[in-house]
Formats: C-alpha cells, structure tokens, sequence
C-alpha cells in the first residue's frame, strides 16, 4: 500500500518545489513543472524531459520521457520515442511502448490507443481496453471508449456509420467488457457515488449503475457527484443537487466547482469565493481565479499573485 503524500506544488521564481500543509517549503524550487504526487511519485519535467521524484524530491525515475501522467494502480503512462508505455514506481517498464496514446489504470484496467487499418477505411486510432500484464481485454475500431470508475467504465457505440460517424449512443461496459448498460443515451460522463450524468434530447439527469433514471432529465447539464452533492446548471445559472435531485443549493451562480473538502467555489459578481454544502459563503469572493481544494488547500491568484490557502481562507502561502 501507498503512503499518500499531502504536498502542494508551487511555482517561487520561475521554478516549481513543494510545501506542506503549512506553507513550509519541504522541496527545493528547481523543477520546471511539477504534478502532484501518487503512489508515492510525483511528475517533474526538467528541461524538456519529464521523470519523477520521491517525497524527498530526489530524483526516483530519470527525467527520459516526453510526456508523464500521475501514477495510479502502480502504473504510470509515458511516452518516449513517439510512443506510449507503463512503467513502474522504479522507472522499469511494465508494458512496452508500443500505443498510440495511454490513459492511467482505474481498478486495473488502462485505455489506450491503437494504430489500426481496417479494410479500406483507414480509421487511424483504434482503441483498447488491456489488464496490467498488458492483454488486451476488447478493441474494436468504432467502439470510443474511457476509463473505469465503480466497476462501469463509458462506451460510445456508433449506430450509424457511412464514411464518417453520424450517430453516436453510449452506454457502460462491465470489467468482463460485456455492456451492463446498453447505448441509448446522448451522451454520459463517469459514475460516481452510485450515479451518472446522462444526455437526451439536449437535456441532462442521472442513472443508476443498472441504467435506471433515477434523476430525470431537466437540466441544462449536469457534472457527477462529489461528497453528496453534484453541480447542475440550470438556464445559464449553476446550483447543486443531492441524490434524490432536490436542489439544496439554488441555481444562483454564474459558474461553480465541485465539493472538495466541503467546500465548492462559486463564481459571484466578477470575482471567485467559496461555499459550504449549506450554501453559506465561508471564503468571501475576492479571487480572480480559485482551484478546487485538496489535502484543506486551494490555489487561487489575487491582484496578479499566486496565493494558497486553507478552508478558512487564511493564506499560509507566500508567508
């Protein structure tokens, strides 16, 4: 098991290192870009090459890799030599480079994208769903596929294909790639908590993992669930529903994010602040631009400078 490592990159004098939950820089400032870290690695690019550090910030994986994403499952996603592959939380690669395009594991399945030809349609990206030895689980050419979330993972089939596609309907895969939900539906985003956004006729609610609706579609659109609550626009203002589809939060906003550390940040006037699940402005809006909380903190710029702050809007960086 993983330990998690709770801390927040920024960027002091044109180069990126790390602080902590206090705004105590724990990693030197010498990185170019730097993700937050999984499995006990974080992202880095030096120069022009990505690698990954340890919670040490000493190098762990050399910086050999044009592009990086986040380790998940003990699997990380790199691209080296025009092609994608997985390596291990040493650098050792665990599934060759050989894809088009890799997506990170989710319950131990990867996307990923595969060159193809089929017959005299060149398709160009094909995609594929493989298992941690690298097998492929399912590829077919006209299937669009996307990552696992709660054992369903979104499928797009085409109905009706000439020389392009022109009709689209999605539906849920199970892990043994049979559909548990068919393709019926406009369109779907991931399940979370026990639902799913889906589409028809350019209205927006929510299924259940057996692909009931359980939320009808009478939103302008809706996002997935997020600590209880999910964003729903409505016209043009955004709010937030429980479960059941209640409105708790009324569509009052102009924009909005989701529940993070039990708080979401709002778009009021011209400016970002942030609510609790109560609807109650905690972190009056003040900021020109807010990001969503993680580990109790948030970034946010203010007047031109990039502040982070913690849940009651105390700013613990800069000090």
């Amino acid at each position: 098991m993983f330990a998690e490592i709770k801390l927040i990159p920024v960027k002091i004098d044109n180069q990126y290192g790390y602080i902590d939950s206090t705004g105590t820089l724990i990693i030197e400032n010498h990185f170019d870009e730097a993700g937050f870290f999984n499995n006990e690695r974080a992202p880095v690019r030096l120069g022009d090459k990505y690698g990954y550090i340890n919670s040490k910030g000493d190098l762990a994986i050399e910086p050999i890799f044009d592009e990086s994403r986040p380790f998940s499952n003990g699997y990380a996603a790199v691209k080296i030599n025009n092609k994608w592959g997985y390596i291990d939380p040493d650098g050792v690669f665990l599934i060759a480079p050989t894809f088009v395009e890799a997506f990170s594991f989710q319950e131990g399945i990867a996307h990923v994208k595969i060159q193809n030809m089929l017959s005299f349609i060149p398709i160009g990206q094909s995609e594929a769903y493989i298992n941690t030895t690298g097998d492929t689980l399912f590829n077919k050419p006209f299937y669009r596929l996307s990552s696992f979330s709660q054992g369903l993972a979104e499928v797009g089939q085409i109905q009706t294909f000439l020389l392009f596609p022109t009709t689209v309907k999605y539906g849920f895969f199970d892990k043994n790639m049979n559909f548990q939900i068919t393709p019926k539906f406009d369109a779907v985003s991931a399940f979370s908590e026990g639902l799913a956004p889906f589409a028809k006729k350019n209205k927006m609610g929510y299924i259940n993992q057996q692909g009931e609706i359980t939320i009808p579609a009478e939103f302008t659109f809706t996002y997935i669930f997020r600590e209880g609550l999910a964003r729903v626009k409505i016209a043009d203002k955004f709010g937030f529903i429980n479960h059941q589809g209640d409105i708790i939060i009324g569509a009052t906003f102009r924009s909005a994010g989701d529940f993070s550390c039990g708080l979401a940040k709002v778009f009021i006037g011209q400016k970002w602040g942030f609510i609790n699940k109560a609807g109650q402005e905690v972190i009056p809006p003040q900021f020109d631009f807010a990001g969503d909380f993680r580990f109790g903190l948030a970034k946010v710029s203010k007047s031109g400078r990039t502040l982070v702050i913690n849940t009651e809007g105390s700013v613990i960086w800069p000090r």
